[in-house]
């Protein structure tokens, strides 16, 4: 009994780590319940539709997926590696609305683990850090920024960006972490890990493809430069260029463009991608707390990070460079293509990715310099009064930059736990339950009012039987037409 009584006085509870895992939690679990939440879009019908038809001329679902991934390359866009995962996986359509929610919340899963791998990773290798605490505060920082900094509606439950935005995005962490490891170990598997994903990876949406190739040119620079690694920078960037390139001169870009404008403003989309960068670098520091996140993540990186390289102060400035340089030219497709002076959401959301992939390492470098500069000064207490002051300041700022309210994670509770996001679900759920069980070939609906919910990505069916989506939840549920209506009166002919 003494001998348990002396054991238990000498456990020490860790309430720091304790508090780190909290704060991650209390993020991630509403985004994870979030996902059971999801309803199909337009393009789940759609794309069930298609995968139907395709194998009704005998294809199997691989066989479908392939045939579809040609199709779209030759007629649509290039992301032949996005197009196949969508139809491959196609939840709906293997196993209804159930499948379409648990493919969502293993998306999100995948993703938010991935971006752990990646910041532990990053810091391990770059940096030596090996303390647990320091990589779960740094990914509390990054997490917090991803999902609070904006909130991104349309990567919360809509299944087909999921896949093609936050999945791959997601894969390419993992090839970055293999590259890197190739770098430092030399081994074959993970040359060949981060080639075969960097390959993937480039078969997406064309602005995911410009951050893949990018991070893949600046790591292989690093590769030649410190480590003389040539043989592996070349590899992994080649691969990642080769399938960017087979994805630009797809025959569907010209003629998805062509449908949109016959023109190529190439000086005025990149006039535009370079003023959406500067304008949500100043959106990110001047409305959102993200500068305080950097400050945590200095004092971090100063006082924990290990730096064997000796940075230039001109190296900092270059690097500032290619950070907005980088930004404006993931941009650049989605300018050129839609010819608008807007992104929409998902490429907002990879463009917020960049910025904190850019910024937060430039912090990390300017941190060893400064440190270096100061004659690689220690912090002691000092440093544990400024993380405890630039913890105050990031808590106080969250209610001066933004009210507390209007935080996506807050917003999102808020309505999960009052009801308001089941109530958009189960409306929807109700519409779908009656087109399928109605027994005429025509369904029309009459509801008081259609609602929204910014967190739950809605079919947008409208009171329109020819609109693109109407024809695909009629087609998916064997129907002739589909109409919805809030004017009181519906008109079946």
């Amino acid at each position: 009994m003494n001998w348990l009584k002396a054991k238990s006085q000498n456990i020490k509870v860790d309430w720091v780590l304790i508090g780190e895992i909290v704060s991650i939690c209390v993020i991630l679990i509403p985004i994870f319940v979030l996902s059971f939440y999801a309803i199909p879009g337009g393009d789940d019908f759609a794309n069930s539709n298609k995968i139907k038809t395709s194998m009704a001329e005998g294809y199997s679902y691989t066989g479908a997926a392939l045939h579809m991934s040609v199709h779209y390359y030759k007629n649509v866009s290039g992301y032949f590696f996005g197009v196949f995962l969508n139809f491959l996986i196609s939840p709906l359509l293997r196993g209804g609305i159930s499948a379409l929610r648990i493919t969502v919340f293993a998306a999100n899963l995948f993703f938010y683990l991935s971006l752990y791998v990646f910041v532990a990773n990053l810091l391990k290798i770059l940096f030596e850090v090996d303390k647990i605490k320091i990589k779960l505060l740094s990914y509390f920082l990054v997490l917090f920024a991803v999902t609070n900094n904006y909130n991104n509606s349309e990567t919360w439950t809509w299944y087909c960006v999921l896949i093609s935005y936050v999945l791959l995005t997601g894969c390419m962490f993992w090839g970055i972490i293999f590259f890197l490891k190739a770098i430092k170990s030399g081994k074959k598997s993970y040359t060949i890990g981060a080639a075969v994903i960097g390959f993937l990876v480039s078969g997406d949406s064309l602005c995911l493809t410009a951050m893949n190739c990018g991070i893949y040119l600046l790591i292989g620079f690093w590769a030649i430069y410190v480590y003389k690694k040539k043989g592996v920078a070349i590899i992994c960037f080649c691969s990642a260029l080769l399938s960017g390139v087979i994805n630009l001169i797809s025959p569907g870009n010209f003629i998805r463009h062509d449908s949109v404008t016959s023109e190529y403003p190439i000086g005025g989309a990149l006039k535009s991608a370079a003023y959406l960068t500067w304008s949500r670098l100043q959106y990110l520091f001047f409305y959102t707390p993200f500068i305080i996140l950097l400050i945590v993540f200095f004092i971090i990186a100063f006082k924990y990070f290990s730096y064997r390289y000796d940075l230039k102060g001109y190296q900092l400035i270059i690097a500032l460079g290619i950070i907005f340089l980088g930004v404006t030219i993931i941009n650049f497709p989605v300018c050129l293509g839609y010819s608008t002076g807007t992104l929409p959401d998902r490429c907002i959301w990879l463009e917020d990715c960049a910025i904190y992939i850019g910024i937060f390492g430039w912090v990390a470098c300017f941190a060893g310099w400064l440190k270096r500069k100061s004659g690689n000064i220690e912090m002691r207490k000092e440093t544990l009064i400024c993380i405890a002051v630039s913890c105050m300041l990031f808590l106080c700022s969250l209610g001066s930059v933004c009210a507390l309210d209007n935080y996506p994670t807050v917003k999102m509770v808020k309505q999960l736990t009052n009801g308001e996001i089941a109530e958009c679900v189960t409306f929807w759920s109700d519409v779908f339950e009656e087109i399928e069980t109605s027994p005429d070939k025509g369904t029309a609906i009459l509801r008081e009012e259609i609602p929204e919910n910014e967190f739950v990505f809605p079919p947008h069916l409208r009171d329109d039987k020819t609109w693109w989506v109407n024809k695909a939840v009629a087609l998916y549920y064997d129907k002739d037409w589909v109409y919805i209506s809030t004017e009181g009166e519906i008109v079946t002919n």
